[in-house]
Protein backbone atom coordinates (compact mmCIF):
# COMPACT_ATOMS: atom_id res chain seq x y z
CA UNK A 1 0.00 0.00 0.00
CA UNK A 2 1.28 3.42 -0.89
CA UNK A 3 0.29 6.34 1.30
CA UNK A 4 0.21 6.37 5.10
CA UNK A 5 -3.60 6.33 5.32
CA UNK A 6 -3.73 2.88 3.68
CA UNK A 7 -0.87 1.21 5.56
CA UNK A 8 -2.98 -0.62 8.19
CA UNK A 9 -5.42 -2.01 5.61
CA UNK A 10 -3.21 -4.75 4.08
CA UNK A 11 -2.73 -6.27 7.55
CA UNK A 12 -6.52 -6.63 7.84
CA UNK A 13 -6.63 -8.23 4.36
CA UNK A 14 -3.85 -10.62 5.40
CA UNK A 15 -5.84 -11.77 8.44
CA UNK A 16 -9.09 -12.10 6.47
CA UNK A 17 -7.56 -14.10 3.62
CA UNK A 18 -5.41 -16.38 5.80
CA UNK A 19 -8.08 -17.20 8.36
CA UNK A 20 -10.89 -17.61 5.85
CA UNK A 21 -9.13 -19.70 3.20
CA UNK A 22 -6.75 -21.78 5.30
CA UNK A 23 -8.95 -24.87 5.62
CA UNK A 24 -8.72 -28.57 4.79
CA UNK A 25 -5.05 -28.38 3.82
CA UNK A 26 -5.74 -25.65 1.28
CA UNK A 27 -5.66 -21.90 1.29
CA UNK A 28 -4.16 -18.69 0.13
CA UNK A 29 -1.07 -17.43 1.91
CA UNK A 30 -1.09 -13.64 1.98
CA UNK A 31 2.27 -11.90 2.29
CA UNK A 32 2.23 -8.26 3.40
CA UNK A 33 5.11 -5.78 3.29
CA UNK A 34 7.62 -8.27 1.94
CA UNK A 35 10.84 -6.64 0.70
CA UNK A 36 11.14 -6.66 -3.09
CA UNK A 37 13.31 -9.34 -4.64
CA UNK A 38 14.40 -9.72 -8.26
CA UNK A 39 11.42 -11.17 -10.21
CA UNK A 40 13.39 -14.35 -11.00
CA UNK A 41 13.34 -15.20 -7.26
CA UNK A 42 9.55 -15.58 -7.23
CA UNK A 43 7.78 -18.82 -8.10
CA UNK A 44 4.68 -19.08 -10.23
CA UNK A 45 2.46 -19.32 -7.16
CA UNK A 46 2.10 -15.57 -6.52
CA UNK A 47 -0.30 -12.81 -7.36
CA UNK A 48 0.92 -9.36 -6.36
CA UNK A 49 -1.55 -6.66 -5.28
CA UNK A 50 -0.63 -2.98 -5.09
CA UNK A 51 -2.97 -0.54 -3.35
CA UNK A 52 -2.22 2.95 -4.64
CA UNK A 53 -3.75 6.44 -4.67
CA UNK A 54 -5.77 7.57 -7.73
CA UNK A 55 -2.64 9.11 -9.26
CA UNK A 56 -1.17 5.61 -9.58
CA UNK A 57 2.00 4.06 -8.21
CA UNK A 58 5.07 6.09 -7.39
CA UNK A 59 8.20 5.61 -9.51
CA UNK A 60 9.77 2.91 -7.33
CA UNK A 61 6.63 0.77 -7.17
CA UNK A 62 5.98 1.32 -10.89
CA UNK A 63 9.48 0.01 -11.66
CA UNK A 64 8.90 -3.10 -9.51
CA UNK A 65 5.54 -3.76 -11.18
CA UNK A 66 7.08 -3.36 -14.64
CA UNK A 67 9.77 -5.90 -13.70
CA UNK A 68 7.13 -8.35 -12.48
CA UNK A 69 5.19 -7.92 -15.70
CA UNK A 70 8.27 -8.52 -17.87
CA UNK A 71 8.96 -11.72 -15.90
CA UNK A 72 5.39 -12.94 -16.42
CA UNK A 73 4.20 -12.48 -12.84
CA UNK A 74 0.59 -11.32 -12.50
CA UNK A 75 -0.33 -8.30 -10.44
CA UNK A 76 -3.39 -6.22 -9.62
CA UNK A 77 -3.20 -2.45 -9.33
CA UNK A 78 -6.01 -1.19 -7.09
CA UNK A 79 -6.53 2.57 -6.93
CA UNK A 80 -8.02 3.62 -3.59
CA UNK A 81 -8.95 7.32 -3.40
CA UNK A 82 -8.54 7.47 0.38
CA UNK A 83 -9.66 6.19 3.78
CA UNK A 84 -13.27 7.17 3.02
CA UNK A 85 -13.30 4.54 0.28
CA UNK A 86 -12.06 1.65 2.40
CA UNK A 87 -15.63 0.33 2.74
CA UNK A 88 -15.48 -0.52 -0.96
CA UNK A 89 -12.21 -2.35 -0.36
CA UNK A 90 -13.65 -4.26 2.60
CA UNK A 91 -16.45 -5.47 0.32
CA UNK A 92 -14.04 -6.29 -2.55
CA UNK A 93 -11.81 -8.45 -0.34
CA UNK A 94 -14.66 -10.16 1.50
CA UNK A 95 -16.27 -11.02 -1.85
CA UNK A 96 -12.91 -12.23 -3.21
CA UNK A 97 -12.49 -14.51 -0.19
CA UNK A 98 -15.99 -15.96 -0.66
CA UNK A 99 -15.30 -16.57 -4.38
CA UNK A 100 -11.90 -18.09 -3.57
CA UNK A 101 -13.60 -20.46 -1.15
CA UNK A 102 -15.76 -21.79 -3.97
CA UNK A 103 -12.73 -22.29 -6.21
CA UNK A 104 -10.75 -23.99 -3.42
CA UNK A 105 -13.71 -26.15 -2.42
CA UNK A 106 -13.74 -24.85 1.16
CA UNK A 107 -16.24 -22.93 3.27
CA UNK A 108 -14.46 -19.70 4.22
CA UNK A 109 -17.06 -19.03 6.92
CA UNK A 110 -16.53 -22.35 8.70
CA UNK A 111 -14.50 -22.00 11.90
CA UNK A 112 -12.05 -24.89 12.15
CA UNK A 113 -11.87 -26.88 15.37
CA UNK A 114 -9.60 -24.62 17.38
CA UNK A 115 -9.14 -27.07 20.25
CA UNK A 116 -8.17 -29.85 17.84
CA UNK A 117 -5.56 -27.58 16.26
CA UNK A 118 -4.16 -26.70 19.68
CA UNK A 119 -3.96 -30.37 20.61
CA UNK A 120 -2.18 -31.25 17.37
CA UNK A 121 0.29 -28.41 17.93
CA UNK A 122 1.00 -29.61 21.48
CA UNK A 123 1.53 -33.16 20.18
CA UNK A 124 3.91 -31.97 17.44
CA UNK A 125 5.91 -29.96 19.97
CA UNK A 126 6.08 -32.90 22.39
CA UNK A 127 7.23 -35.31 19.66
CA UNK A 128 9.02 -33.26 16.99
CA UNK A 129 10.62 -36.25 15.24
CA UNK A 130 7.21 -37.82 14.56
CA UNK A 131 5.98 -34.60 12.94
CA UNK A 132 9.12 -34.21 10.80
CA UNK A 133 10.29 -31.15 12.71
CA UNK A 134 13.93 -30.65 13.56
CA UNK A 135 14.80 -30.78 17.25
CA UNK A 136 15.00 -27.28 18.64
CA UNK A 137 18.48 -26.11 19.53
CA UNK A 138 19.10 -25.02 23.10
CA UNK A 139 17.75 -21.43 23.22
CA UNK A 140 21.00 -20.26 24.80
CA UNK A 141 23.01 -21.65 21.89
CA UNK A 142 20.92 -20.00 19.17
CA UNK A 143 22.58 -16.65 19.80
CA UNK A 144 25.97 -18.27 19.25
CA UNK A 145 25.76 -17.79 15.47
CA UNK A 146 27.03 -21.10 14.04
CA UNK A 147 24.30 -23.08 15.81
CA UNK A 148 21.64 -20.77 14.40
CA UNK A 149 23.15 -20.97 10.94
CA UNK A 150 23.21 -24.80 11.06
CA UNK A 151 19.64 -24.96 12.37
CA UNK A 152 18.39 -22.65 9.62
CA UNK A 153 20.27 -24.51 6.88
CA UNK A 154 18.85 -27.82 8.14
CA UNK A 155 15.34 -26.40 8.28
CA UNK A 156 15.45 -24.63 4.90
CA UNK A 157 17.16 -27.61 3.26
CA UNK A 158 13.96 -29.58 3.74
CA UNK A 159 11.91 -27.10 1.69
CA UNK A 160 10.12 -28.34 -1.42
CA UNK A 161 8.29 -26.42 -4.14
CA UNK A 162 5.06 -25.07 -2.69
CA UNK A 163 6.41 -24.90 0.88
CA UNK A 164 6.61 -21.60 2.69
CA UNK A 165 8.16 -20.10 5.79
CA UNK A 166 6.08 -17.97 8.10
CA UNK A 167 8.06 -15.56 10.24
CA UNK A 168 6.06 -14.72 13.36
CA UNK A 169 7.98 -12.48 15.68
CA UNK A 170 6.21 -11.60 18.89
CA UNK A 171 8.38 -8.60 19.63
CA UNK A 172 7.73 -5.03 20.66
CA UNK A 173 7.43 -2.97 17.47
CA UNK A 174 10.22 -0.51 16.77
CA UNK A 175 12.11 0.71 13.70
CA UNK A 176 15.08 -1.46 14.72
CA UNK A 177 12.92 -4.58 15.07
CA UNK A 178 11.23 -3.88 11.72
CA UNK A 179 14.59 -3.44 10.01
CA UNK A 180 15.97 -6.66 11.49
CA UNK A 181 12.88 -8.65 10.51
CA UNK A 182 12.95 -7.26 6.98
CA UNK A 183 16.60 -8.36 6.77
CA UNK A 184 15.56 -11.89 7.71
CA UNK A 185 12.76 -11.80 5.13
CA UNK A 186 15.24 -10.69 2.45
CA UNK A 187 17.59 -13.53 3.36
CA UNK A 188 14.75 -16.06 3.13
CA UNK A 189 13.66 -14.89 -0.31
Amino acid sequence: AEGPSLLPFPVWVEQLVAESTGKSGRGIIPVVDEPWAPPARYGDDRLFVALVPPSGPGPELAAHLAGLSRAGHPYLLVKVPGPGNLGEEFFRWEFAVAASGIILGIDPFNQPDVELAKGLAREAMAHPAASGASPSPDPASVAAGPALSRALKDFLGKARPGDYVCLQAYLAPSPETWSALQGIRRALL
